[in-house]
């Protein structure tokens, strides 16, 4: 059984017409109990945009042959504290990309997330998340805030 959890999020992006609520950058938090347990473990967290994102191709770490990775590159900002810059894996129709659980761990210690990712046209879509209490997320995921 899988359940999904979403996150409270409040935009800051100049690129929404006002009242426009239909394509709001959200974060969402998958969850799944497929395992021995039956606890619902973290399966995926995306950041959904909705417009289509950069993507960059990213050389891996060990090379089999010549291949490369698509990545979106995106810089987070937790509360006041330094940028942290990261590459997450985009979604086939480019619109959202996929973080770790370490990320979604680092955000769920905030009060605020700022994202910062470029559209396919190269400019700047700046997303501020108002996070809300990490204790659902915590028991429903089983991740741990205070790592």
């Amino acid at each position: 059984m899988a359940s999904t959890l979403g996150l409270a999020w409040l935009v800051s992006s100049s690129k929404r017409r006002p009242g426009d609520s239909s394509n709001l950058p959200s974060l969402v938090v998958d969850c799944s109990a497929y395992n021995r347990s039956h606890k619902s473990k973290f399966v995926r967290g995306t950041l959904v945009v909705g417009d289509p994102l950069k993507i960059d191709w990213v050389e891996p770490e060990e090379i089999h042959g010549i291949s490369y990775f698509p990545k979106v590159s995106v810089l987070y900002r937790l509360n006041d504290a330094k940028e942290e810059k990261e590459d997450w894996t985009p979604s086939a129709d480019k619109a959202s990309a996929s973080f770790p659980k370490g990320s979604l761990e680092k955000m769920l210690r905030a009060h605020t997330v700022e994202i910062t990712a470029d559209d396919k046209s190269g400019s700047q879509v700046v997303m501020q998340f108002d996070m809300p209490d990490a204790a659902a997320i915590e028991q429903g995921c089983y991740v741990d805030e205070h790592k």
